[in-house]
């Protein structure tokens, strides 16, 4: 499994608290923005070679598997605390039903960059 540098996780991080990108829930990148892993696919993959819908030019697909040119380690982030990357982005925790999770807020960019960062780069959480 390849692991992303400092300098990787500094720059999407940096992208998350930025006020470039409005979050959005189950896609990578939608009309109202883009999910933490959609900023992401944004920082790491070139324009020409990003998966976008033919008419809207919005990057297809939820997760960055679905974006052929996305780097190795960002598809191999799976896990942060127990609770998926994405599931702190739509859900605020996926490791409860349905019906308890309706009461938690997903986390926001800053919740979730606050976490990479403790995780990747002061290797506090793992």
């Amino acid at each position: 499994m390849s692991a992303p540098t400092k300098e990787q996780i500094r720059a999407w991080v940096s992208a998350l608290r930025s006020a470039e990108y409005s979050q959005t829930k189950g896609k990578l990148q939608d009309d109202s923005g883009h999910c933490c892993l959609g900023v992401a696919c944004d920082v790491f993959i070139p324009d020409e070679m990003k998966t976008v819908h033919p008419t809207t030019g919005l990057m297809i697909g939820g997760l960055p598997h679905n974006q052929d040119a996305s780097p190795e380690w960002l598809s191999q982030i799976k896990r942060i605390l127990g609770t998926s990357v994405s599931g702190l982005n739509d859900y605020g925790d996926v490791n409860i039903s349905e019906e308890i999770n309706e009461q938690f807020e997903p986390f926001t960019f800053d919740e979730i960059a606050d976490l990479i960062e403790y995780e990747y780069i002061y290797e506090v959480l793992s």
